[in-house]
């Protein structure tokens, strides 16, 4: 019954056969176990080796069957027991998105975190964590197997971790911000003062407010705490800066305006010069002459000129000429003063001539003398009536003319007694003037007329005769007004000499030859007697009445009435009909 078993030999090399077939299949398990990274993996298959080997060695050294078949079970054992699976590629995939998540909120807090980002720049980092973070999980998601899991979890984390990117040092995002401030100053000063419709002075405020805006913003970035509040100071100091550069009026509107604000003080100007009492007429009008020709001027050099500042020393300059074209007289107290004086002295000089005249008997003296003083004394009130320089000149110079009048030599001749002047009464045709000598200039005009048709023609009596010193004959003349309806009177203020052509009058009275006429004055007053004194009515005007006959009265003529009474014959009162 006894039989032998194997060899030693044989059965030690048919376990070491086992113990490989153990290993063999633990490794395949092993390398098959998606759970298992490779090192895992690797760790694993070296324990199953380790293990294989040292049972490889207890089976050499056994001494009998049942140590080989011992070695053989516990290698077996270790070697199965080498292989543990890992957790399984869910929890795996889960656990590598928490760490995902970890890390990317990590990396938002550095970013979020870092004052040299701006909010822009943190937004655009947090948002490309977040597009990291999603797509590494969607590669975790595809992962089929533990080392692509962790192939994911560690390309994330690099990726996100590398999405923050600190921005410049906040030192030096102010000196970058600075010199940009720097250069819109700096534009925006060259902008000023390249413009030609502001002046120096808006030029120097305006790059003033540069400055202190430029200045102001630049503390806001010195006060900044982060890249946010640094860019906000710049961009607040960029607007206000370029925003404190106003271009002027254009330089045709600012021309236009300088010419008109000089027409109109030119116009202010001259207003003034022609209500300047003291001025005459003539000096009013050549000071007037002078303010249109400094404004002419001066407006041309507006028109010439390039930039703000020339128009408005253009301009100035104007105002200034306009206004000093303006220059009063005297006071009229002294003017008045001055030429009553001047009257004294003339009446002084008079005076003396009259004394010295030795065709003049001393009664002619005394009387010249006096009228001299009377003269004087008129014109000298005359003078103190007048309210301008005008009216006190033609006054002085009338007050001359008068008071030199009343010197009138008596001249021999030769033994002939002098004919007597019978005074006469005219009404005028044509227009004329009146003057305060037989000699006409135009100084001496006392009054001109314009010609009027009867009933308005101006009347005159005629008292003397006169010659010019040309040698021309003139009338010396009383005018002759009107009183009320009707009648008139002689006015011995309003004297003078007119012109003694014939063509210039007419007779103003009817002296033959009247039959009947019509009223042709306002009214007609009817007396009893020809002296015109005794009223009984009045006549209105187209009256028609019959004449019996012309009466002479003196130097006038009446008409006698068929009914007895009288009238004037004066032709601007009646009119000859058929």
């Amino acid at each position: 019954d006894y039989k032998p078993g194997q060899s030693l030999d044989d059965q030690k090399s048919a376990a070491k056969a086992n113990l490989d077939k153990v290993a063999e299949d633990t490794k395949a398990k092993i390398n098959g176990d998606a759970t298992l990274t490779t090192a895992e993996k690797a760790a694993q298959s070296a324990a199953v080796d380790a293990d294989k080997a040292a049972n490889e060695k207890a089976i050499d050294a056994a001494s009998n069957a049942d140590s080989v078949n011992q070695a053989v079970a516990d290698g077996t054992t270790k070697i199965q027991n080498d292989y543990k699976p890992g957790q399984s590629l869910d929890d795996q995939k889960a656990a590598a998105k928490a760490n995902l998540d970890k890390v990317a909120e990590d990396t938002k807090a550095k970013i979020n975190g870092d004052a040299t980002l701006t909010s822009a720049e943190k937004a655009a980092q947090s948002a490309t964590v977040d597009a990291d973070k999603a797509a590494n999980e969607k590669a975790i998601d595809a992962a089929s197997n533990a080392d692509s899991v962790n192939q994911a979890v560690a390309d994330g984390t690099t990726k996100i971790q590398n999405d923050y990117k600190p921005g410049q040092s906040l030192d030096d995002q102010k000196a970058a911000a600075k010199a940009n401030l720097d250069k819109v100053a700096e534009d925006t000063k060259a902008k000023i003062n390249g413009d030609a419709t502001l002046t120096s002075a808006e030029k120097a405020a305006q790059s003033a407010a540069v400055d202190a805006d430029k200045a102001a913003n630049e503390k806001a970035i010195d006060a900044a705490s982060n890249a946010d509040a640094v860019n906000q100071a710049v961009a607040d100091g960029t607007t206000k800066i370029q925003n404190d550069y106003k271009p002027g009026q254009s330089l045709d509107d600012q021309k236009s305006a300088a010419k008109a604000n000089l027409d109109a003080e030119a116009t202010k100007v001259k207003d003034a010069i022609a209500h300047d009492d003291t001025l005459t007429n003539a000096e009013k009008a050549e000071q007037e002459k002078a303010v249109d020709a400094a404004k002419n001027f001066d407006q041309a050099k507006i028109d010439n000129v390039n930039n703000a500042d020339e128009i408005n020393a253009a301009y100035d300059q104007g105002i200034k000429d306009i206004d000093g074209q303006h220059k009063s007289g005297k006071s009229l107290d002294d003017q008045k003063a001055a030429d009553k004086a001047n009257l004294d002295a003339e009446a002084v000089k008079v005076k003396k001539a009259i004394e010295n005249d030795k065709t003049l008997t001393k009664a002619d003296k005394a009387r010249q003398v006096k009228n001299v003083n009377r003269v004087k004394a008129e014109e000298q009130a005359k003078i103190d009536r007048e309210n301008n320089a005008d009216g006190i000149a033609k006054a002085y110079q009338q007050g001359v003319i008068k008071i030199k009048a009343q010197h009138v030599k008596k001249h021999n001749n030769a033994g002939k007694p002098k004919k007597k002047f019978t005074p006469r009464r005219v009404y005028m045709v044509k227009g004329f003037y009146r003057y305060s000598t037989a000699t006409f200039y135009k100084k001496n005009r006392v009054k001109g007329y314009k010609k009027h048709g009867r009933p308005n023609a101006v009347m005159f009596t005629i008292v003397g005769e006169a010659k010019s010193k040309h040698g021309l004959k003139r009338y010396k003349v009383y005018q002759i007004v009107s009183k009320k309806k009707g009648l008139f009177r002689v006015d011995h203020k309003k004297w003078g000499y007119i012109t003694a052509k014939p063509s210039y009058m007419r007779p103003l009275y009817y002296s033959k030859n009247v039959h009947k006429v019509k009223v042709i004055g306002k009214g007609l007053r009817v007396y009893k007697n020809s002296k015109l004194s005794k009223y009984v009515k009045s006549y209105k005007r187209g009256t028609v009445l019959k004449v019996k006959a012309v009466k002479k009265l003196g130097t006038t003529y009446r008409l006698q009435l068929s009914d007895g009474r009288y009238v004037s014959s004066n032709k601007n009162l009646v009119k000859i009909i058929k």
